[in-house]
């Protein structure tokens, strides 16, 4: 594994913020020594501000910034530590769940997306801890909320902070989920893998049956499990503070409907069954028939660390806590650093600066 490869690279784009935080620290500055001299002879105003130090505040400030740099890489960073039984076999389960507006209608008891949360917890406790699993979210765009894990306790955690607020762009891109759930699988193993997508099969860019299609050929099975019913319900939403329902142009409410035909025929194309959000058991009797290979070798292949006892071994990330350990350094430097003068300090000076 690449040194560089982030899990999450998409993160990095937060890196942008540094050089807007830098812009902003120097126009604050400028307009602060504006009015400093205001004040009258600038040599006169810092005999008046003995204390103050020129470079203790730009100290502070780059420490921030390294730390928020090494936040970022953090965060983009893989975030797990992973332990298995050298003996495990089973089999990779991505779950991919539609957060699109369309979720939040009220249909079916919970509501949709509340439904499809329980629906999931129900999944975990049930499926087989040999097995390794994994989360994707989706609406007009899919991004992967949990890499392949086999902490399955951590799955059920990330699953209590998904709302439809975690993407902005609306719409069911099933297909992208699909697609992208194909390239989260790990590499190594070229069979037992598994995708079960929960939505309502309000599909947007009809392109979930071919990209359907082009999973199986991948050895990936597609199950789907359909959130809602055929007469549909609205959608709520505040407007004003007050409680509405989703409106289209004419000013009518807007009422989205189960489309069960498109999550069927994405099941078949994709060599898995259909399965409605009250009728699972069908699904752990098709994940049980499945050859099971073992899971333990995949993650030895991407294990930065590995650490053997007598009938163990451990699998550590380690990148993730090293930029952890740098941005916490600096922030703990730049805590004990004050921005004034201070006689008990006067001669600690680990930067050899006239501060």
């Amino acid at each position: 594994m690449s040194f560089f490869n982030f899990h999450h690279s998409e993160l990095l784009w937060g890196l942008l913020i540094i050089p807007l935080l830098i812009i902003i620290y120097f126009v604050v500055n400028y307009f602060a020594h504006k009015k400093l001299l205001k004040f009258g002879n600038l040599n006169l105003v810092k005999t008046l501000m003995p204390d103050r130090s020129k470079f203790r505040p730009v100290i502070k400030f780059v420490l921030l910034i390294f730390a928020i740099g090494f936040m970022i890489f953090t965060l983009a960073d893989k975030p797990e530590i992973r332990d298995d039984n050298t003996d495990k076999n089973g089999v990779e389960i991505i779950i991919a769940l539609d957060i699109s507006n369309s979720m939040m209608a009220n249909d079916i008891p919970a509501g949709r997306l509340e439904a499809a949360k329980m629906t999931i917890n129900k999944l975990v406790d049930r499926l087989d801890k040999e097995n390794n699993i994994g989360l994707i979210v989706f609406a007009g765009e899919a991004f992967v909320q949990l890499p392949i894990t086999q902490n399955f306790v951590t799955a059920k955690m990330f699953l209590k902070s998904i709302s439809p607020e975690l993407i902005s762009t609306q719409g069911t891109a099933i297909g992208e989920a699909i697609n992208l759930a194909t390239r989260s699988f790990t590499p190594k193993n070229e069979n037992n893998k598994v995708l079960i997508i929960i939505t309502d099969g309000e599909d947007h860019q009809q392109d979930a049956i071919e990209m359907a299609k082009l999973a199986a050929e991948k050895e990936i099975i597609v199950h789907t499990i359909g959130m809602g019913l055929p007469k549909g319900g609205p959608i709520p939403v505040i407007i004003n503070g007050k409680k509405d329902y989703k409106r289209n142009s004419n000013n009518e409410i807007v009422v989205t409907k189960l489309n069960q035909k498109m999550l069927v025929d994405i099941a078949n194309a994709g060599k898995g069954k259909y399965f409605t959000y009250s009728s699972i058991n069908g699904l752990f009797e098709e994940i049980a028939k499945l050859d099971k290979t073992n899971l333990a070798e995949n993650m030895e292949e991407e294990a930065d660390i590995i650490i053997e006892s007598s009938d163990e071994k451990f699998y550590f990330q380690e990148r993730f806590l090293w930029f952890a350990g740098i941005a916490l350094f600096f922030l703990l430097l730049e805590f004990v650093i004050i921005e004034r003068k201070n006689r008990l300090f006067k001669n600690f000076n680990i930067f050899k600066l006239k501060i």
